[in-house]
């Protein structure tokens, strides 16, 4: 309440007394009528002891440009990689009944799961590729090869030949939020290293995109994916990547599809497993225990006669080293074995009862076994003069025996056909080939999923007709020194590839 006797308590009556316009029930002049105006003005003016703010323009200079999404991109983008490929479709000739071959360029997107050049991307981006290329944020190039591939799950693994990679910042998918913001970077329509932006639309869903291939408990977004972002990652505002980048809806807007990054890490952890890559096997499974604050890989099944059964690792063992590498979950556990030298011994850091306990495993070569436990009591294998003897240079392959040497190598039997008038091989242009009828479980051939009822086409780029080429592409890989036989393969109407990794003469 204002008292009466206040300097804006007068002011306030002589304001009223001017808007009322009446003096002594008279009306006013037009002389009046102004003065009263002016001295209207005179009394809005300042108010003694009440200071008027000046105007300040603000100061831009200080706003920062850097938002979350810059920052996000800026982090995870020196770990996308940019995939150009190229491979061979065929048209169909109706005047002369034939196939046409023609060149197609491809184009993807993959990220870097580990500093030694390993990339994940997916399965369709590299499926039957004859030449693969690479390119980081920087422009520099690199000759990218497959490795290892799963069609189901749509994922591949490719290798370039570099060192000191940065890894894509990891996130998780289990705490993801509708709504909340995502960031897509990927090779679009060619156009290398592209953002866009959107939100997560929805959870969970599953997608049918084609006959034989459909995608389960997907991430919907509406980024936008356009055909090149495909293996890329869709990342948080943090820069960590929390999918990967893999279908688009035909004829839809703003509607896009990414695989969990949890799922994607458990495919890959097969991907990349010691088995598959190098023949060689540790003998402990795992079950990723992911939240939104922790990751851990906790041991699930431990086979006791291999070298983790030997070595001491026990089921319900969190594993969180290896060596120097921090491990997460299975892919990170097996990224950190590639590479360690038959009979080298490695320190896994295992947090069992709240304890964290060093268990010692060495990794043997193919075909062999041997774990320590860190004891003053270990045991040493023992090394003698015949251990260390050069072994004769394998007996080379001839015509007569290349078929049955190939069959017992891959774990899978053959059989000789030729194409005939009607038959698939026929339609496809092709003169014939060696039918996989059977495939022994966990050889070589059903690593490198290769299912009975594939026609084998070709092996290391050689078609493989007659029993001669087996010959001739046996000794080739064997004086090559090529432990890894890429495998062409007619799957009902489809040609596929995959890498065959043969076991040891």
């Amino acid at each position: 309440m204002i008292h009466t006797d206040s300097p804006l308590a007068a002011r306030g009556s002589a304001l009223v007394g001017l808007a009322r316009g009446t003096v002594h029930g008279d009306a006013m002049s037009r002389t009046g009528v102004a003065a009263r105006l002016t001295l209207l003005a005179l009394l809005c003016g300042p108010t003694p002891g009440f200071a008027q703010a000046p105007e300040q323009a603000p100061d831009y200079a200080a706003v920062s440009r850097i938002s979350p999404t810059v920052a996000a991109v800026r982090r995870a983008a020196p770990s996308v990689l940019n995939l150009h490929s190229v491979k061979t479709t065929y048209d169909d000739e109706p005047v002369f009944g034939s196939r046409k071959p023609r060149k197609v360029n491809g184009m993807g997107t993959a990220i870097v799961v580990d500093p030694r050049g390993y990339l994940l991307t997916n399965h369709h981006v590299v499926d039957g590729v004859e030449s693969l290329r690479a390119t980081d944020e920087s422009g520099a190039s690199y000759v990218a090869r497959t490795l290892s591939v799963d069609p189901q799950h749509d994922l591949a693994l490719v290798k370039i030949d570099a060192d000191n990679l940065p890894v894509m910042p990891l996130g998780t998918s289990c705490d993801l939020m509708r709504g909340e913001t995502v960031i897509a970077i990927g090779n679009a329509f060619g156009y290398e290293h592209t953002v866009s932006k959107g939100i997560i639309s929805q959870l969970f869903r599953d997608v049918e995109v084609t006959e034989t291939q459909s995608y389960r408990n997907l991430i919907q977004t509406d980024a936008s994916i356009n055909p090149g972002n495909s293996g890329g990652p869709l990342i948080n505002v943090r820069g960590e990547v929390i999918g990967i980048n893999v279908a688009i809806r035909a004829g839809a807007q703003r509607i896009g599809f990414a695989i969990p990054i949890d799922d994607a890490r458990e495919v890959l952890a097969e991907l990349m497993s010691v088995e598959r890559l190098e023949n060689r096997t540790h003998g402990a499974q795992f079950a990723d225990r992911k939240t939104p604050s922790s990751k851990q890989a906790v041991v699930a099944r431990v086979d006791p006669r291999s070298p983790a059964g030997r070595g001491g690792l026990n089921r319900g063992d969190v594993v969180e080293r290896v060596g120097r590498t921090p491990v997460e979950d299975a892919a990170d556990f097996e990224r950190a074995l590639l590479g360690v030298r038959p009979g080298e011994t490695v320190t896994l850091t295992v947090l069992r009862d709240g304890n964290r306990v060093p268990v010692s495993l060495s990794l043997p070569g193919a075909g062999r076994a041997v774990a320590q436990v860190p004891s003053q009591t270990r045991q040493i294998a023992a090394r003698t003069a015949a251990a260390r003897t050069v072994e004769p240079p394998p007996k080379k392959a001839t015509a007569d025996d290349a078929v049955q040497r190939f069959e017992a190598r891959s774990g899978c039997k053959i059989e000789r056909v030729v194409a005939t008038p009607g038959e698939r091989l026929a339609e496809f242009g092709y003169k014939g080939g060696y039918r996989v009828a059977e495939v022994r479980s966990g050889g070589p051939a059903d690593r490198a999923l290769i299912k009975a009822g594939d026609i084998l086409l070709g092996l290391h780029d050689f078609s493989t007709l007659i029993p001669a080429d087996f010959a001739y592409i046996l000794n080739l890989a064997a004086d090559d020194d090529v432990k890894m036989l890429r495998c062409d393969i007619l799957r009902g109407s489809d040609r596929l590839y995959t890498f065959l990794k043969l076991d040891e003469e």
